[in-house]
């Protein structure tokens, strides 16, 4: 009998080795704000660990617009961005906890005025969630502005 429940305990063991440890994402997503005529493509890294549903990773990616030239650049954790980057040029961060507000305080400089207010806030909230893990990111019918083009999700 203790062979037995050995045998057992060891099989659940090895079979459930992602909820023993957790394990590490990378997410692919791309993102369109109609209004705004925005696309948005996010590549998430992270752990979640055991018992956790989400994680904390990192997001970059980047913006890009037939209204503007050059393409925006940006890194985040699920918190705040860490990063943004236009004209290949650092921009100094004043609040990277209002991922939103500092992107339109951008969009506003570069004399990008068609976007949507509402649809800067949700793109915003999707980079920071996204940056969680699977469970954070934002998929078909979890949006209400956003168009959601292609999620995909690698685990180990």
């Amino acid at each position: 009998m203790n062979k037995l429940l050995t045998l057992l305990i060891l099989i659940l063991i090895t079979s459930c080795g992602t909820t023993l440890t957790g394990y590490t994402f990378e997410t692919e997503a791309t993102y369109q704000a109609n209004v705004s005529n925005l696309q948005v493509d996010i590549t998430a890294t992270g752990k979640v660990n055991a018992g956790e549903d989400v994680g904390n990773g990192q997001a970059q990616g980047y913006f890009t617009s037939s209204q503007f030239q050059d393409t925006i650049y940006f890194k985040s954790n699920n918190s705040q961005l860490t990063s943004l980057t236009y004209k290949l040029a650092q921009i100094k961060l004043s609040n990277p906890s209002d991922i939103s507000g500092t992107l339109i305080t951008l969009f506003d400089e570069i004399k990008f005025s068609s976007y949507d207010t509402s649809e800067i806030e949700e793109l915003g909230s999707i980079i920071l969630a996204t940056a969680s893990g699977p469970k954070g990111t934002y998929l078909e019918g979890q949006t209400e502005l956003i168009k959601v083009i292609k999620v995909d999700f690698h685990r180990d």
